[in-house]
């Protein structure tokens, strides 16, 4: 507890506003981005580490494990030899506290499929169909929050009210389907994920970013459990994100509600 402490007013002496309601609240907790349930058994290398109030915290909790459930879902998909123990707890705890959001995925309607590698070896999956309402009520507010955290830390700057981030999820199905859209690899970009000693995230979590200062634009592709990829534009200048995308995709933020859907 008191290490804990410690480490909350260490952070609060260098960012003593919330890096996700536009700086307008004070730093009263510690955000991890992505949070430790994202990763299996809740074991969660140092770093990335965020200046939060407890609205934007704690407010999330819901949002947490819902994308780390889904994100962890995908993974599994791949790998059938894969110890589901803590998946089951994960699906537990989203089925108990937002069922609604474990509805969204359908399951009983799966379809089998064949997925042909680039090594030519052929392996059939089931492929689920999802509801949006997955995405538009907890997978992409999730996404924005990520981003948010990922600007203030790469940017060194919190998004302020006039600032916008688009989010994408593309799944573990569209990758093999389709891959990474050529788009996507036509500007250079920089590595990040989590590293302590000798350990690092990689096959669980990174991403790649690029930021343009002048134009105050910056990319993120989040890359989840070698199966999904969470896609965000940011901007934190004038009007460079327009509204006119899928419902819910668009976000930004104040110091009353925090980051929320404006489409």
């Amino acid at each position: 507890m008191g290490e804990r402490k410690n480490r909350l007013e260490r952070l609060r002496s260098v960012h003593p506003k919330c890096c996700f309601c536009a700086g307008q609240n004070e730093t009263t907790t510690i955000e991890h981005a992505p949070p430790k349930a994202f990763f299996h058994e809740k074991i969660r290398l140092k770093g990335l580490e965020f200046p939060a109030c407890n609205r934007c915290n704690n407010g999330s909790s819901q949002l947490d494990q819902v994308a780390s459930w889904f994100a962890i879902t995908m993974g599994l998909s791949r790998d059938r030899d894969a110890d589901h123990t803590y998946w089951n707890k994960l699906s537990k705890g989203v089925l108990n506290n937002t069922p609604e959001a474990f509805k969204c995925l359908r399951v009983e309607d799966a379809e089998s499929f064949w997925h042909v590698g680039a090594d030519g070896s052929i392996e059939d999956f089931y492929k689920s169909k999802i509801d949006y309402k997955l995405f538009s009520n907890f997978l992409n507010p999730w996404a924005a929050k990520q981003a948010a955290a990922l600007y203030f830390e790469h940017a060194g700057k919190i998004l302020d009210e006039n600032s916008a981030i688009w989010t994408h999820w593309i799944t573990n199905y569209h990758l093999y389907k389709n891959g990474i859209p050529d788009a996507l690899n036509s500007f250079s970009r920089k590595l990040g994920l989590l590293r302590q000693g000798r350990l690092n995230s990689l096959e669980q979590y990174n991403y790649e970013y690029a930021i343009n200062t002048e134009e105050k634009l910056a990319f993120f592709q989040i890359n989840a459990h070698q199966a999904c990829v969470i896609l965000a534009c940011v901007t934190n200048g004038p009007e460079q994100i327009t509204e006119k995308s899928r419902p819910k995709s668009i976000f930004r933020t104040n110091g009353s509600c925090g980051i929320h859907a404006v489409n």
